[in-house]
């Protein structure tokens, strides 16, 4: 049974959230005086994001065959667009989810919980009236969508209409979701996220096949998931009201809060509209310049190593709100020693990663795809995963620049790369195949890692004093040792163990020769303070 801490302490204000182990110095009106973050409690949250993520997707392998033996493939086919909306539409929300993380985040930072509840309130009410428009919208064109622009069997009209009424309903309750979830990741609570978030992806893959099983159509089952999600918005409201009480007496939408609510979200939505355009425009290219199964054999391996990036995107995740907080509370020296240990971690990490899978590209593809795949997908994937490479990194100082409330740099870089990148594609896709798709898509990857770090230096101020230098030149080093041996013990006999034995030591030489020793003490007590909340999550006193 989950249930709210009883061990947080709230200053009569409002102000939270804390521990009783960090109790912190309170003034006389009420603000901290430091919004107190931690190396530990970022690894820590770090692992607990990449558990939320991955948890869930383990469950979705296992239930997907399932759910496609018991639904038929013509429902799966409209499940499958369904499950795009509830995940992937709350990307189109004016950018106010992002905004709400950041402005809280901000409040938490500088001491100011008095104002968290007037811009938490515009942003949620701002919102729900998104999603009642989208959701008519939604309403409204469905017959137009299941009739004229979907290719649906005539026995399944009349379902998937419904399906998309009652989902054009819900999409107030998805937005609104976004809103007290980012509140809590504000306040650093991936603790009660998780908690939360693990079983309600769960069901996201559950409910459909056992939903089929007991006999319902696909309206019974979008009820289901609508069912799940406001369980989920009703969880997560229990807890903000619970670390953030002052939203209890705060309910209102102030026109105040709009300018910077919208002056940073609607950069945030300018990025988020460029980013889809840049990720899928290589496909589009390739099946006009090529053929639709070219397509196949460049998104297949596409497909695999993107699912790498539950890595970044788990760090991406807690960043983004520290950053926030501590652009907010002045504090330079500890924003760029998390600034540089970030990079440092993903450096390694997704090192040790990237080059086993370029090492073994062929093997992966052969044991998962066959050997047609082998062929001629070998290079791709090797070229794709060394992209992958650079745009994790590139999660850090866009966290960095969305912390500090520069969203417009990052969207206009997107524009600028959109402009250049077409035209490199192009050029490439025709003259090299689908292994210059790959190729264009890591020369762009690395010149968007490359405009972001520098942009970040200039605009966050991460880039001065020896910690960015402290640990940094040794993780490249290695990283380009594992990437040479990667490239070059596959032409010999006795490579592939000789370069598992080199991976295999490669966590020695991290903690004794780049770690220094406070991030070796950064480690055991991002594992103890794990340990602690879980216990104090999942059974509180």
């Amino acid at each position: 049974m989950i249930a709210p801490h009883d061990d947080l302490i709230y200053h009569q204000s409002g102000a939270g959230p804390y521990r009783a182990e960090e109790r912190v110095h309170m003034s006389e009106d009420g603000a901290r005086d430091g919004f107190k973050i931690e190396g530990g409690r970022i690894a820590g949250n770090t692992i607990l994001n990449f558990a939320g993520m991955g948890f869930p997707l383990v469950i979705g392998l296992v239930a997907l065959p399932l759910t496609v033996r018991w639904l038929g493939t013509d429902r799966f086919g409209l499940l499958s667009l369904i499950w795009i909306v509830f995940t992937y539409f709350s990307f189109f929300d004016l950018g106010l989810g992002m905004a709400t993380i950041r402005i809280i985040a901000s409040a938490l930072g500088k001491g100011e919980t008095e104002s968290i509840p007037r811009y938490f309130w515009t942003t949620t009410i701002l919102q729900a009236f998104i999603g009642l428009v989208s959701g008519a919208a939604l309403i409204s064109l469905s017959p137009l969508i299941v009739d004229r622009v979907l290719n649906i069997p005539p026995a399944f009209t009349a379902e998937a209409k419904l399906s998309f009424l009652l989902l054009g309903a819900s999409l107030p309750l998805i937005l609104v979701t976004a809103s007290f979830k980012g509140a809590l990741e504000a306040g650093q609570r991936f603790d009660i996220v998780n908690a939360v978030k693990v079983p309600s992806s769960a069901l996201n893959y559950l409910l459909p096949p056992f939903g089929a099983l007991a006999g319902l159509g696909l309206p019974g089952i979008v009820l289901l998931l609508i069912g799940a999600r406001a369980l989920t918005l009703v969880a997560w409201a229990g807890f903000c009201f619970r670390i953030f009480p002052n939203l209890k007496s705060g309910f209102g939408f102030r026109k105040d809060a709009l300018k910077p609510v919208l002056g940073f979200g609607l950069w945030v939505m300018v990025a988020n509209a460029v980013n889809p355009i840049l990720v899928y425009l290589d496909r589009f290219l390739i099946g006009k310049l090529m053929t639709v199964e070219d397509v196949g054999y460049y998104t297949a391996p596409y497909e695999g190593v993107n699912r790498l990036s539950i890595v970044p995107y788990s760090l991406l995740l807690t960043i983004f709100p520290m950053f926030s907080a501590l652009e907010a509370g002045g504090d330079v020296k500890k924003k760029t020693l998390f600034y540089r240990r970030s990079i440092e971690f993903l450096t390694i990490f997704m090192g040790i990663i990237i080059s086993t899978v370029v090492f073994f590209a062929h093997d992966i593809l052969h044991l998962w795809l066959g050997e047609a795949f082998a062929v001629r997908s070998t290079v791709v994937l090797q070229v794709l995963a060394v992209g992958f490479f650079f745009t994790a990194i590139s999660n850090v100082p866009y966290s960095l620049l969305q912390g500090i409330g520069r969203s417009d740099i990052v969207a206009k870089l997107y524009i600028g790369e959109l402009v250049l990148y077409v035209p490199l594609a192009w050029f490439l896709i025709g003259k090299l195949g689908i292994s210059g798709a790959a190729i264009a898509l890591a020369i762009r990857a690395f010149a968007d890692m490359v405009l972001q770090i520098f942009a970040a230096g200039r605009l966050g101020g991460v880039l001065s004093g020896r910690e960015f230098r402290n640990g940094m030149p040794r993780a490249v080093l290695l990283t380009l040792f594992l990437m040479a041996a990667a490239v070059g013990f596959r032409f010999f006999a006795w490579g592939a163990p000789v370069f598992i034995l080199v991976v295999l030591l490669s966590p020695s030489v991290i903690w004794r020769w780049i770690f220094n020793e406070r991030e070796r003490a950064l480690f055991f007590e991002g594992v103890r303070s794990l340990r602690v909340r879980l216990r104090k999550t999942i059974h509180p006193k």
